[in-house]
């Protein structure tokens, strides 16, 4: 019948059958089918055919032949699916049929594991494909499932692809339910190459390459579901169950007394029941005519009465020319890609920003992320951070920066804004607390969440190029910040924030202990003030008095130095971790022949600049000249060192008058020959 290819595979051979050549179709009830394309020994069923006037071909859907046995196990019928079921032909399409009691069923191996079960009532088999109109499908993950009730199935053997998926898009699609990550996924289709170990989730075509598809938390609930679920009935359908189970008092449901309940056609609540099972509130069994309620739909009802928890975390993916999700089959992470942000909580306004748009979700949804956390005033910018449902809390193994803002008010316009702060504390890690775990939908109210605890030291750093030329280099110059903990944050006020902690100067000062408060140029930053006797400086080679300031401004004093014998006084000292840089009103080196041998010095306006490695002190005035000796002035640059003191310029004397690059003021001149 189909030509010499197939003449020593595919025959039937039956006794002798006399049949009406009138009739343009016959049955023989008894018949022996040998297909030796999948099976190693013939078939016993029956076996019909048609009269036909042109040439058969593949298409051709007679003869046509149904095996008597419904319960066939085959094995290894593509590489690692087995088939259970019964068996018919159709021209040369093999089709795995339902028998009695029992749907035809292939059985999916990986790693030598039973991976899927996958029931339909009817298989479209050839070597080089296999399909499904409707096929019930379950994966198998651990002691959970990625299931789904109704896809459409296509399987090439080829590249051994299988892809399952939807017909309907959009509100209308049913979604997987996947019990390990606890999500619900509204996309078209899976795609798996069973020989490899990655599923993936995305549209079978896609417009302009864009895929979209959702992922929902298995306990999601919110008001417009509910009114969508509702439609133009007068009562949500999900109150009809309810009070359906509630006045007999039963789980089960069947159609005619839930139709006669409803004084509604059974046509009408058979579709209703489907929409229901479509969206995982119960199991209906349309042959049989019989539903049985799941806790989800009593929980969803629950939620809208406010009884009980529920949470809003819901993840839209929007990707182009790649899939929107993948499941790696050894770890069962699902990674989402294409995600801008996911919101944790609506109540506490907690919400995540994926750097790469990636989340990649663990057991019962947990996931993983790199990304910033926005809650509040407070932004953190974190990488291997965890979101543990179960607790409630974002795990920030690492966070790069801690932002936040202060509020600030304009009082020309009368009126108040946001300002972020200009500096940022680096390198911390901890935990944010975002709710009471009983209460992911804030329900009620916690006044102390969410909170954030700071569990190791953290940093501040001044290195901008735009502070004292990035010299305040963040491996010596740096502020730690001590442990902490925020509590309130979604209402927790910056104004008067403070950061226990202290300072490393780079060896400029020993350890500053200060907290850190808002300055007023909006930098993170302190003043401090010494003590009477004053703070050594650079390794004590001098003594600073008075006001020490940090902010963006950089780290200035303000007050006077000591330095050997020499005192300057100064609104701005500037402090660099190899130099001091002085703008001074008054500068004095009192005389000492014992330890320096130096002249007193006297001078009104200086700019001054110390080399801490050298300890080279350079001063120079703003024209007018250095009283020295008392009685005499020096007009040039002084050089003030441990060893000695000099000049470059014009010193002058009585009525004398010497110029030099070099002039020692230490042992060239007498002190006792001036007085």
């Amino acid at each position: 019948r189909f030509g010499e290819e197939f003449k020593d595979q595919l025959f039937v051979e039956f006794d002798k059958y006399g049949f009406k050549l009138s009739d343009s179709e016959f049955t023989i009830d008894s018949a022996v089918l040998t297909d030796k394309r999948f099976f190693e020994q013939p078939l016993l069923g029956t076996f019909s055919d048609r009269i036909r006037s042109n040439r058969a071909n593949k298409k051709t859907s007679f003869p046509r032949f149904k095996a008597f046995r419904t319960d066939f196990e085959l094995a290894n019928i593509y590489p690692n699916i087995n088939y259970y079921g019964g068996f018919g032909h159709k021209g040369l399409l093999l089709y795995g049929t339902v028998n009695q009691s029992k749907r035809a069923k292939l059985e999916l191996i990986y790693n030598d594991t039973v991976i899927a079960n996958i029931f339909s009532d009817v298989f479209r088999i050839d070597e080089r494909q296999l399909e499904s109109a409707k096929a019930e499908v379950s994966f198998y993950f651990e002691n959970d499932s990625l299931y789904h009730p109704g896809l459409r199935l296509k399987y090439k053997n080829d590249n051994q692809q299988l892809v399952i998926y939807n017909e309907d898009e959009g509100s209308n699609m049913i979604p997987f339910f996947d019990s390990y990550h606890q999500l619900d996924i509204y996309v078209q289709a899976l795609f798996w190459k069973t020989q490899e170990n990655e599923m993936y989730f995305k549209k079978i075509r896609a417009v302009n390459n864009n895929n979209k598809a959702a992922f929902v938390s298995s306990n999601y609930y919110s008001a417009k579901d509910f009114y969508r679920i509702q439609g133009i009935d007068e009562v949500n359908p999900m109150y009809v169950i309810e009070n359906y189970i509630k006045s007999y008092n039963v789980e089960e449901i069947q159609l005619n007394a839930l139709a006669d309940f409803m004084q509604k056609p059974s046509e009408q609540v058979s579709a209703m029941l489907i929409g229901l099972s479509n969206k995982g509130y119960l199991v209906y069994d349309a042959t049989q005519e019989v539903a049985i309620v799941k806790e989800r739909l009593k929980n969803f009802l629950k939620a809208k009465a406010g009884l009980t928890d529920y949470d809003v975390i819901r993840l839209e993916s929007n990707v182009v020319a790649k899939p929107n999700a993948s499941i790696e089959l050894n770890t069962l992470d699902l990674d989402v890609y294409g995600v801008p942000f996911v919101q944790i909580s609506d109540s506490q306004e907690v919400y995540i920003y994926p750097y790469d748009k990636t989340i990649s979700f663990k057991k019962n949804r947990d996931f993983n992320f790199d990304g910033s956390i926005q809650m509040g005033l407070f932004d953190f910018y974190t990488r291997s951070s965890t979101f543990v449902y179960d607790s409630f809390m974002l795990n920030m193994n690492y966070v790069d920066s801690l932002a936040f803002w202060v509020n600030v008010h304009d009082s020309i316009r009368q009126s108040d804004s946001l300002l972020r702060v200009k500096n940022v504390i680096a390198d911390l890690n901890g935990k944010l607390y975002i709710d009471e775990p009983q209460n992911k939908s804030g329900l009620k109210k916690f006044a102390n969440y969410p909170i954030f605890d700071s569990k190791e030291e953290s940093y501040v750093f001044y290195n901008r190029r735009s502070i004292q030329d990035s010299t305040l280099v963040p491996d010596r110059f740096y502020y730690t910040v001590d442990p902490f903990v925020f509590d309130s944050i979604s209402t927790f006020s910056t104004e008067g924030l403070a950061f226990s902690g202290s300072l490393n100067s780079a060896g400029i000062f020993s350890t500053i202990t200060e907290p850190l408060v808002v300055m007023p140029d909006y930098s993170l930053g302190f003043e401090h003030f010494t003590a009477s006797e004053g703070c050594g400086i650079y390794g004590k080679k001098g003594t600073f008095f008075e006001g020490i300031r940090l902010d963006n401004s950089g780290f200035k004093g303000e007050g006077s130095l000591n330095y050997l014998t020499a005192s300057v006084n100064s609104d701005e000292f500037v402090f660099y971790p190899d130099s001091l840089i002085v703008s001074g009103y008054s500068f004095e080196v009192i005389s000492d022949k014992e330890t320096f041998d130096f002249p007193s010095v006297q001078a009104d306006t200086v700019g001054i600049v110390w080399q801490v490695d050298t300890n080279l002190m350079t001063v120079n005035t703003n024209g007018s000249p250095f009283i020295v000796y008392n009685n005499s002035n020096f007009k040039g640059t002084l050089l003030l060192e441990p060893e000695s003191m000099h000049g470059d310029g014009a010193f002058y004397f009585d009525q004398s008058e010497v110029i030099s690059n070099e002039i020692d003021f230490s042992s060239i001149f007498s002190q006792d020959f001036y007085e």
